[in-house]
């Protein structure tokens, strides 16, 4: 029947049941909204129901950021769009430092021997088109939030990756003069949270730079719609 004293332990493929979890934060309304007819924020990924999949309200989103390749003030630029997307979900991200793991697609959600028994936290890079072919110049960055199925059956998720396309980013601000840092870096913590592309030009979830430099308005509902998804204690 196996060893009694490893009941209750973190397992080779994840973490103790609810790790890290804590009480709903009080702000958190008690579900997401359904997703609008009109297309004015998409939610990325959804459930059978049509409800966003989302991450756990009850639980730190912790995230590290690759040491090689940061540019200059770019922590600091992080740091600042990740508070605004905090503010707006709910969510609360917790910064563990600077860390030498590459970026990859096969990056495992969970790594004890690196990270300790809980989901490994989302790990952000500054990457070069060689690095990852796809960052070229119609892509200035990468965002996949990885989801996990839940003892019930639900996907949330409990991890992910950030890619910024560095050299692309820097031949735009030639151009352009402008840094172009921070709503790309916007942009795709929207992705990780888990809201989609859109069509209007007008939004920060469009496809491709066209002058939004923050959130619109329903694009603002919808990080806070995506605030209010289910506490996983079976996950």
């Amino acid at each position: 029947v196996g060893d009694p004293a490893r009941v209750g332990q973190p397992g080779p493929y994840g973490p103790l049941l609810g790790e890290g979890e804590g009480p709903r934060p009080a702000t958190a309304a008690s579900a997401p909204e359904p997703e609008p007819a009109d297309g004015s924020f998409r939610y990325l990924a959804k459930l059978s129901d049509g409800t966003p999949v989302t991450w756990s309200p009850c639980r730190a989103i912790h995230y590290v950021v690759r040491r090689a390749g940061v540019p200059s003030g770019g922590l600091a630029t992080l740091q600042s769009a990740v508070a605004e997307v905090s503010a707006i979900t709910g969510l609360r991200f917790v910064y563990d430092g600077l860390v030498d793991e590459a970026p990859g697609a096969a990056r495992a959600s969970y790594q004890p021997e690196r990270y300790g028994p809980r989901w490994a936290p989302v790990l952000v890079s500054w990457v070069s088109q060689r690095e990852d072919p796809f960052l070229d110049e119609n892509y200035l960055g990468l965002t996949w939030p990885a989801p996990m199925m839940s003892t019930a059956g639900e996907s949330v998720f409990v991890t992910g990756q950030v890619e910024i396309g560095v050299a692309h980013l820097e031949d735009a601000r030639r151009r352009l003069g402008n840094d172009l840092s921070r709503p790309v870096i916007l942009h795709e913590l929207g992705h990780l949270v888990g809201l989609d592309h859109v069509v209007s030009s007008e939004s920060l979830m469009y496809p491709y730079l066209a002058g939004a430099l923050t959130f619109a308005p329903a694009e603002r509902r919808g990080l806070r719609s995506l605030g209010a998804g289910s506490c996983h204690n079976d996950v």
